[in-house]
This record gives structure tokens, C-alpha cells and sequence, in this order.
């Protein structure tokens, strides 16, 4: 049996399992904040469920505002176009034209 745990990892207990609703149970357990929280507690050490969780400010994407430079590749032939989105905004991309 599939289940899905938040995200899109799913994790698997097999049909076929002797307690298959407590391998259910433990996984629920395990992979929640609390389960988690106890689980480093107990034993001083970082799940990955923890982990992710204390440290999820360092994982967020800060991208830098400064416009790309084509640079040596305008002379291969990108070049830079803007695409406009519904909502209005321009997303810029570099395109190699077909030869």
C-alpha cells in the first residue's frame, strides 16, 4: 500500500504486511514534527524531517537581481528575448535561433 506523506514522496508499506496499519501508524509518526522533534531529542540527532524543518530558511531560493550578460555566447547567436507572461510580467530567456 502507497501513502503519501506531505510533498510528493510516497512511502510504502507493503499489502502484504503482517501489521500493515501499524507500519502505517509508525510512518505517520515518524514524519510528523513531533515524531520528529522526540526522535532528536531522544537520541541527539537530526532527522531529516527535523532537519528540513529547523533549517528551511536556508533552503528557500534568494535570486539575484542583477540582469544576466549574454557575453561570448551572443557571438555563437543567442540572443535575449522577453516573454511576456498573462499576468504581465516579462520573463527573460536566452534563445540559440535553428541555423
Amino acid at each position: 500500500m502507497q501513502e503519501k506523506f506531505g510533498g510528493s514522496e510516497p512511502f510504502v508499506v507493503p499489502a502484504k504486511a503482517k501489521n500493515q496499519r501499524g507500519g502505517l501508524e509508525y510512518l505517520r509518526v515518524m514524519l510528523s514534527k513531533e515524531g520528529a522533534t522526540d526522535f532528536t531529542r531522544r537520541v541527539s540527532s537530526l532527522t531529516v524531517v527535523a532537519g528540513l524543518y529547523l533549517c528551511q530558511r536556508q533552503l528557500l531560493y534568494h535570486p539575484d537581481r542583477a540582469r544576466p550578460v549574454l557575453g561570448t555566447l551572443a557571438r555563437l547567436g543567442v540572443r535575449e528575448v522577453a516573454i511576456p507572461t498573462a499576468d504581465g510580467l516579462p520573463l527573460l530567456a536566452w534563445c540559440l535561433p535553428k541555423q
